[in-house]
């Protein structure tokens, strides 16, 4: 499981029960998470992107824009 708020927070857990924080690398508020094919993608504020093959470790992506990211589905 993962959740994600304010000021870069991501937080994970195995049993929804105990929490773990995860460096983002950013300090924007995250405001979205979603998980399909294999990645979790994460949006927040000033076009903030972080993508992750774990929950664990977070990569930064380039979204072209500095407005607030809201939400973010997977479809296929």
């Amino acid at each position: 499981f993962v959740a994600v708020g304010d000021s870069g927070t991501i937080l994970t857990s195995s049993d929804r029960i105990s929490w773990n924080s995860r460096t983002s690398g950013t300090s924007n508020a995250l405001q979205g998470i979603t998980y399909g094919n294999g990645i979790f993608s994460v949006v927040g504020y000033s076009g903030t992107i972080l993508t992750s093959s774990d929950g664990i470790s977070w990569t930064s992506r380039t979204s072209g824009t500095t407005q607030n990211l809201w939400g973010v589905i997977y479809s296929e």
